[in-house]
């Protein structure tokens, strides 16, 4: 059978029509192949999904901000080879679907005039015979397989009649470099059901690309072919999901910032509100060459910014799993950047607690899921993956909680979620956000100690005699070994009403209750020193966050974040024997861990009935040395606000009428100690508990027995008094905390515990 039927020849060689014409051959209609080879309700649904889903990626809606990555071969030939590559690509797709929505390139048409295969619809057999009947049957049964199988299709739409036949199984697709000018392929693509991306001119020219998108979104009036294979007049109401793919060409490439920002510029001229992008990394950006590919998609995606969202690969041959994850890594990378970019933008104040952390919840969540994704993808690409993982997620812990706290209308703030306070914890959660934004990708400069040989004081264990004081290593804290025993934790009554506590704060003293302590430890006797927090910075080139809350020298009622303080200046004088302050949590806990390996002992934190027990030094009083209801002893156990601390800081509430001599912390253990040896418990610097915040402690909620109080939130507990502190904050049963773990103030320090 000849594949043309010689045209019949009714006219002489002196007509005016088809002197040139070797003869027909009838065409399957569209809607014939459709019934032969019907799309599947699985291949309907991944058509119908990932069209939506690619819309949203160009419109820069997509809920996971993912970049749309086409992946495959130059052309199909193979329908079985393409199957196996889709099944390739099905698992990677799977991998990454938090960070690529990944689309097979699944090409059927070549344009070629003179020379060369012009595709599997025209040429299926490869051999000039030009089965298309047979290209098409081929073509339409693969685009039903792959899709069935949850893979989406992308294909160039070089014929403007064969899109009949398999329009129905595409969900992106595109108009080449040869054809952006063509007013037929702009017509198709305005009446086409999926986003089209046009090329730029083979000279790398972007005006036809602009000029094809802005026409594409008009209604159009043209002649084409009907499903039944008839002919007819088509309108159209236009496509508004066509963008451009930069392609390079024989100027060279234009994959580079400039380029970049040259086709942004010019889409903004044209008055284009969406001005996202796709790059081609095949063509004139990889110059041809198949191995400049991955490298041009590694250039640009670690670059991903508004401007680009969309990353393109065309690679001739199967795509290793390895350049998936390196590109999949660098757009990660930029994705955290900008969900912590966003998460930024959420951490200030709204005027209302719910207002300020119903936002601050999703973007949090974000920024750790995406940190998450890409730790997942690439553990290298983030060095300190594990501690900013750690941090965002005491972020999300918290906002959630404030948020479901302030939901309901009978909510009213108290004062530790007054505006003034959670100001502070926005403020300095926002210059956390910050610094790990700006360490994000930089190499951590830690290094992890080293064991020091063992010591004579190794000997030390729970037989040791409560009083006797040794050091584990020479720059290390001294510790005081404590005896165990029984005490009545919490205010009663008579000390509330007669140190005038403020009634919505006196839960967190009551009820009073018996609290055992039977486990042997060694507190520090002295609050952690400047010089010994130096040392182990300079041992392990510890990062400090730095920034810290002080009173607000304009106003001097008022608690504000300074990111300009840290322990080096607090924004007062120090000495190396002065306590460290101006640090978080955080660090207190990374000292700790450190000392702890160096000595080979357990070092920490305290919890709060561990720290009351060792506070009370044997007494049961309200302070340590005694009732003492005028403070007429404190300058001779505690650094407190006296007489020279209000000169020199004329705060708004009433100074003890003693005199110390201090008036910003004292050097450690300038005062008398306590029963137990230890210094300082009562006020110089607050001390960090390791329990998270629990206000009611009665009715059985803590256990009494010395272990950490666990709250819904990693909100600090902070005892004992500080150096700017008023008498009634002195109490040894004064407790309060901050609503927010990354606090740090110019009056919060260290104590540290030693288990035996």
């Amino acid at each position: 059978m000849h594949f043309y039927t010689e045209k019949m020849r009714i006219v002489n060689k002196l007509d005016s029509e088809g002197q040139r014409i070797c003869g027909y051959k009838t065409l399957t209609a569209p809607d014939a192949l459709q019934v032969e080879i019907n799309q599947t309700p699985a291949s309907k649904r991944t058509v119908m999904e990932s069209r939506n889903e690619v819309a949203a990626v160009m419109q820069g809606t997509d809920e996971r901000h993912r970049l749309l990555v086409v992946v495959g071969p130059c052309s199909i030939h193979d329908a079985e080879a393409a199957m196996d590559y889709c099944d390739l690509l099905l698992s990677l797709r799977e991998k990454l679907q938090n960070e690529l929505l990944i689309v097979l390139r699944s090409y059927l048409e070549k344009p070629r005039t003179t020379v060369g295969w012009k595709g599997l619809i025209n040429d299926p057999d490869l051999n000039g015979s030009f089965k298309i009947n047979k290209g098409l049957r081929i073509a339409r049964q693969l685009f039903v397989n792959l899709t069935a199988k949850g893979m989406p299709i992308a294909s160039e739409m070089l014929d403007v009649i064969s899109p009949q036949y398999l329009a129905d199984l595409i969900s992106v697709g595109f108009v080449g470099a040869r054809t952006t000018e063509s007013q037929l392929h702009r017509e198709l693509a305005s009446g086409l059901s999926f986003p089209v991306g046009f090329k730029n001119g083979t000279d790398g020219g972007l005006g036809v690309a602009v000029d094809a998108v802005g026409a594409v979104k008009h209604p159009h009036h043209f002649l084409s072919v009907t499903k039944p294979g008839g002919v007819a007049i088509v309108s159209t109401t236009g496509n508004d999901d066509c963008f451009i793919v930069l392609r390079g060409g024989t100027s060279g490439t234009n994959y580079d910032g400039e380029s970049i920002g040259k086709a942004k510029s010019l889409l903004a001229k044209k008055g284009f509100r969406n001005q996202r992008l796709m790059i081609d990394c095949s063509h004139g950006n990889s110059r041809k060459d198949h191995r400049n590919q991955p490298k041009v998609a590694a250039d640009v995606a670690p670059k991903r910014t508004s401007i680009i969202i969309i990353i393109m690969l065309m690679l001739s041959q199967i795509v290793l799993a390895s350049s998936f994850a390196a590109a999949a890594a660098g757009i990660t990378a930029q994705l955290v950047e900008d969900k912590l970019a966003e998460l930024s933008g959420s951490l200030r104040w709204f005027g209302t607690t719910h207002a300020t952390y119903s936002a601050v919840e999703p973007a949090a969540r974000a920024a750790h899921s995406a940190l998450v994704s890409l730790q997942t993808t690439d553990a290298k690409a983030v060095p300190r993956a594990d501690e900013f993982i750690e941090t965002l997620a005491r972020l999300v812990t918290e906002s959630h909680h404030l948020a479901d706290l302030s939901r309901p209308k009978t909510y009213k703030p108290g004062f530790l979620d007054s505006a003034v306070f959670l100001t502070g914890s926005v403020n300095e959660w926002h210059h956390t956000i910050k610094v790990m934004r700006k360490n994000l990708l930089r190499p951590s400069t830690y290094r992890a100690p080293q064991p020091r040989s063992k010591q004579a004081n190794d000997k030390i264990n729970k037989a040791t005699k409560p009083g006797t004081e040794f050091r584990d290593w020479d720059e290390g804290p001294t510790m005081v070994v404590i005896p165990t025993g029984t005490y009545t934790a919490g205010s009663s009554d008579a000390e509330l009403d007669d140190w005038k506590v403020p009634v919505d704060r006196r839960a967190y003293e009551q009820p009073q209750r018996q609290v055992h302590i039977s486990k042997r430890l060694a507190f520090s006797r002295t609050e952690v020193e400047l010089s010994q927090f130096e040392a182990f910075v300079r041992e392990t080139n510890y990062q400090v966050r730095g920034g810290a809350r002080w009173w607000n020298p304009a106003d001097r009622s008022v608690m504000v974040f300074n990111p300009r303080l840290n322990f080096r200046d607090p924004g007062f004088p120090q000495t190396a024997k002065s306590p460290v302050v101006a640090i978080t949590r955080q660090d207190a806990r990374a000292y700790a861990g450190w000392l702890s390996v160096v000595t080979g002992h357990t070092y920490r934190l305290p919890s709060e009935e561990e720290w009351e027990w060792a506070a009370r030094g044997g007494t049961n009083t309200t302070f340590f040395w005694g009732d003492d209801p005028h403070v007429q002893q404190a300058n001779l156990y505690a650094n407190t606000y006296d007489q020279t601390s209000d000169r020199a800081n004329h705060f708004q509430w009433p100074a003890a009428n003693v005199t110390d001599g201090f008036a910003y912390t004292a050097p450690v253990a300038s005062f008398r100690p306590n029963g137990f040896g230890l210094y300082d418990m009562t006020a110089n610097a607050r001390e960090f508990m390791d329990d998270s915040w629990v206000p009611f402690l009665g009715g059985g909620v803590a256990a009494n027995d010395g272990s950490v109080h666990l709250g819904p939130a990693p909100f600090p507990v902070l005892r004992g008094a500080a150096w700017c502190y008023t008498p009634r904050n002195l109490r040894i049963n004064y407790r309060n905390a901050y609503f927010s773990s990354e606090v740090a103030t110019n009056m919060f320090g260290i104590r540290l515990v030693r288990e035996l």
